[in-house]
């Protein structure tokens, strides 16, 4: 009964994180503080949910490192997650997509993320 309990929390607690950074624009070191803050998260769901909600806190913390790459390995990034399957049955691609679409300098590397990943 405890398992179920922490892991529903944990899959809500991902889902108010995950809404809660896509309110925001996120600078580079606004993206080093969310890695840290994430780190923590995950720390707690490593010790307290069952392995399949723990791949929620372990996609979020993946996806965050968007924010500190240096926009021409962002594609990069973004299909090597993809390839490794890191967001299936976590996250839709819209939701990743918005993710990335909250980057600071977003308006200004559109152009060379869309349409350059499968996903958008």
């Amino acid at each position: 009964m405890r398992d179920v309990f922490l892991g529903e929390i944990g899959v809500r607690l991902f889902h108010v994180l995950l809404e809660n950074i896509k309110r925001f624009q996120i600078t580079e070191p606004g993206g080093f503080q969310l890695i840290a803050d994430l780190n923590l998260y995950y720390d707690w769901a490593a010790e307290n949910v069952d392995p399949d909600t723990l791949r929620f806190f372990t996609a979020l913390k993946d996806l965050a490192n968007c924010f500190i790459l240096a926009p021409r390995d962002l594609r990069g990034f973004l299909r090597d997650q993809y390839s490794r399957r890191t967001f299936d049955g976590v996250m839709r691609s819209e939701e990743v997509y918005d993710v990335v679409a909250c980057r600071a300098d977003y308006r200004q590397i559109r152009t060379q993320v869309e349409g350059h990943c499968d996903f958008m």
